[in-house]
C-alpha cells in the first residue's frame, strides 16, 4: 500500500524515477537519491541551474523542471509529482 508524502503543505501523488537529461522537461516537486550519493545537477522552475550535493538516501524539498545529466553524479535519482502535476 502507497503512503503519502508531505511536500511543504501539499502531498505527493506519486514517487517517479528520474532519468537525468540535459535538454527534457519534466516537473518535480522534491527530489531524493535512493542510491550512491553524488551531485545532482537541475534546473528550478526561476530558471537558475543548481548543483546540489546528496547523501544516499536524502531528499530536498525543490521544485525543477530539469535534472541535468551533465555533471549529475548521485545514482538512483525519483521525484515527487503532486496532486497538481
Amino acid at each position: 500500500m502507497a503512503s503519502n508524502i508531505l511536500i511543504g503543505s501539499a502531498i505527493a501523488r506519486d514517487l517517479v524515477p528520474i532519468t537525468p537529461h540535459d535538454n527534457n522537461t519534466q516537473k518535480y516537486h522534491g527530489i531524493v537519491v535512493k542510491g550512491n550519493a553524488g551531485n545532482v545537477v537541475v534546473e528550478t522552475e526561476a530558471g537558475v541551474e543548481r548543483t546540489i550535493p546528496f547523501a544516499a538516501g536524502e531528499r530536498e524539498p525543490i521544485s525543477v523542471v530539469k535534472v541535468k545529466a551533465t555533471n549529475t553524479t548521485a545514482t538512483n535519482i525519483w521525484g515527487y509529482k503532486l496532486f497538481s502535476d
